[in-house]
């Protein structure tokens, strides 16, 4: 089944059937799904925003804030409780591994955020699981460098780079240890795991990467760590990791050299010389690396 049609089914029956109009040739180029109060269903499609209609050919109605609402307790199975951390970091992680971005009323308890409620939307994320492009490429650059940033504008496929990263390093024979903070590199279902994970691979779930990191080295002695978006916090820990002779790569959101070099976890990165290859990848077709820089120490 198409990674499209598995996200769609996800949602209501009413909403499901309606998304599932969009005729199959166009479904693989659509990567986002978009939901607003009181306005129609949206799509990305071709890193452009359209309406559902406009795809289907039909007419379609409206989104009112009540269903919304419904839409929302139904994708998080009438349960937001257990997702509480990851809504108040703005977002949720469907069963499939789908990240589900929101827009919401924030609610204070003294200077502590509650749950957010009150949705007034949502950006549902296509999770694909491709395979690797230019593998020989990504298999030079693992096995010279010591320290990998993967850079890159939304959408321009990170998450799927760090997954094929990974299945590449099994193939090599080397250890590798994933922090999947929000469970969407490999995620993890009562039954196992819902994509093929890599042999000589450790995936830590739900962890905080700044604890996962310092876990995965004292315990399951990877050669590699492999992180998403990686954030200002998780810069010491992974210092302290790579002192042990452990190799990383991670991604953070910058489309240039000029938006990377303003990011305080890159000049932290920088300063404790923990990165020496940034890889840009392509913002037209995702998972394409545009650009190659190895920086000095």
């Amino acid at each position: 089944m198409q990674y499209y049609q598995k996200t769609v089914q996800l949602l209501p029956r009413p909403y499901s059937e309606a998304y599932q109009r969009v005729e199959c040739t166009l479904q693989r180029q659509i990567t986002e799904i978009r939901l607003y109060s009181g306005c129609e269903p949206m799509l990305t499609f071709r890193s452009k925003l359209v309406s559902l209609a406009g795809l289907c050919g039909r007419t379609q109605s409206v989104i009112s804030h009540g269903e919304l609402q419904q839409i929302f307790l139904h994708l998080n199975r009438y349960s937001a409780f257990s997702q509480e951390n990851r809504l108040r970091q703005g977002y949720f992680t469907l069963q499939g591994g789908q990240r589900v971005g929101i827009a919401a009323q924030a609610v204070w308890r003294e200077d502590r955020l509650l749950q957010p409620e009150n949705i007034s939307s949502m950006n549902i994320r296509i999770a694909r699981d491709l395979a690797l492009s230019q593998p020989e490429r990504w298999k030079m650059l693992v096995q010279k460098t010591n320290g990998i940033l993967i850079c890159g504008a939304p959408g321009s496929g990170k998450t799927t780079v760090l997954r094929g990263i990974a299945r590449l390093i099994s193939e090599m024979g080397q250890r590798c240890a994933v922090m999947d903070e929000r469970g969407e590199l490999f995620p993890l279902g009562t039954e196992g795991f819902l994509f093929a994970k890599p042999p000589t691979c450790n995936v830590l779930t739900d962890y905080p990467k700044s604890v996962a990191m310092l876990q995965a080295v004292r315990v399951l002695s990877p050669q590699v760590l492999i992180c998403d978006e990686i954030s200002g916090e998780n810069v010491e820990p992974l210092s302290e990791s790579m002192n042990t002779g452990v190799r990383f790569i991670a991604t953070l959101h910058a489309d240039s050299m000029q938006q990377l070099q303003a990011k305080s976890q890159y000049r932290s990165l920088r300063e404790l010389q923990a990165v020496d290859t940034l890889v840009f990848l392509s913002d037209r077709h995702p998972g394409e690396i545009r650009e190659v820089v190895y920086v000095a120490g």
